[in-house]
């Protein structure tokens, strides 16, 4: 049996309600990750090596733009869909780095003095140079990544056509691939430039830029470019079948955490747990793949993902990445609710810390995520000229 399904443009409100997971998963992994030793393999895993939220993150990335643009790529005007998502994600991310850290300026160190480094904090550029990596938001380094796959993102589809077969598209991922990881093999040995990525260890260039990371987006554009095919036969795989897919991704997802937490730690063996990392993206996507196409929500993590609340924590997760290692929050947990409120626990110091994160985050995204975003909506609404 196979069933009808909705266009690839409408609103699939897990694949909104899933952002808050990696989200939650960084965020606990900063507070506890040093914390959990003592834990049962499973709660460590998924606290411990909660880093691995951001190959989620980028997949659920790579995955959602496929879905979006697969079918409409020859009317995406490049500039108007750069401006949308600049518009997305910018100024919310200029507003916290300005009032949380540089008029703060704490924790100490964390803002350069040197205005041409400021101003590479500021274009969101952090990931090219090592010693800026951690400075201003410290969790913000993901985000020059993320620019640089919206940058690509039209071309990357461009190169993944709607006609081929499912080999094909395989075979074009894991070329694209090659070329990328080719390209960072090659930097880790030029000459070094002192400050920047060129000749800066390969470990670094895996882990800390896109020529490292862009397998995570592109298994998330091959899963997202099944569904859209699915689409257009009008046609998705029975609920058993997603559920199925939903259950793998997790497991898998699960099963490498562990695996990694035991026996793979990052530091000794950087090729095989960049395989590693890349097959938690991997698994990730089958997971997307299984909620977009239980579209009558027959599975409980779907109808849960897809509440009102989680779309809505969702929508705010971006504000939650950017706010947790702030000063506020660093003095909220450490002074706050440690010296002035005598919490001595660290588990409910972190789920208290995460109540009040959640707050500001809400706020920030309807004062300043929302109408920007929404702005950059109506921009690429606009009748344009072809993209290509």
């Amino acid at each position: 049996m196979r069933m009808t399904i909705a266009p690839p443009t409408a609103l699939i409100p897990a694949l909104t309600g899933i952002r808050i997971v990696p989200a939650t998963m960084i965020f606990f992994y900063h507070w506890l990750f040093d914390a959990t030793d003592a834990w049962p393999s499973v709660a460590r895993a998924i606290f411990k090596q909660g880093y691995l939220a951001v190959a989620i993150f980028f997949a659920t990335t790579g995955f959602l733009f496929a879905i979006r643009y697969a079918q409409r790529l020859d009317s995406l005007h490049y500039g108007r869909f750069v401006w949308r998502r600049l518009l997305r994600i910018y100024p919310l991310y200029f507003s916290v780095l300005t009032l949380f850290a540089v008029m703060l300026g704490r924790p100490e160190g964390i803002i350069p003095k040197h205005a041409g480094d400021l101003l590479i904090l500021y274009a969101m550029l952090q990931s090219f140079f090592p010693p800026l990596l951690l400075a201003g938001l410290q969790t913000a380094w993901t985000l020059t990544i993320s620019e640089m796959f919206y940058l690509a993102a039209p071309l990357l589809l461009v190169c993944l056509p709607a006609h081929n077969s499912f080999r094909q598209w395989v075979a074009r991922v894991f070329g694209l691939c090659a070329i990328a990881l080719g390209i960072a093999y090659l930097f880790s040995q030029l000459m070094a430039w002192p400050g920047t990525i060129i000749g800066a260890p390969l470990s670094y260039l895996l882990f800390r830029t896109i020529l490292g990371r862009v397998p995570e987006f592109l298994f998330g554009m091959l899963a997202g470019l099944v569904y859209v095919r699915w689409t257009a036969a009008k046609s998705t795989p029975t609920s058993r079948v997603a559920t199925g897919m939903i259950g793998l991704g997790i497991v898998v997802i699960l099963g490498l955490a562990i695996l990694i937490d035991s026996f793979v730690p990052p530091e000794t063996n950087a090729p095989l747990f960049f395989v590693l990392n890349a097959g938690v993206a991997a698994a990730t996507a089958v997971l997307l793949l299984g909620l977009a196409s239980d579209i009558h929500q027959r599975n409980a993590i779907t109808r849960v993902l897809g509440t009102r609340p989680l779309v809505f924590l969702g929508q705010i997760s971006y504000a939650l990445f950017l706010i947790q290692l702030t000063e506020p929050c660093q003095w909220l947990y450490w002074v706050g609710l440690g010296q002035l409120g005598g919490i001595e626990g660290r588990w409910l110091r972190a789920l208290l810390l995460y109540i009040a994160s959640l707050a500001i985050s809400a706020a920030l995204h309807l004062l300043i995520e929302r109408p920007f975003a929404q702005l950059g909506l109506k921009i690429q609404q606009k009748p344009v000229k072809k993209f290509l």
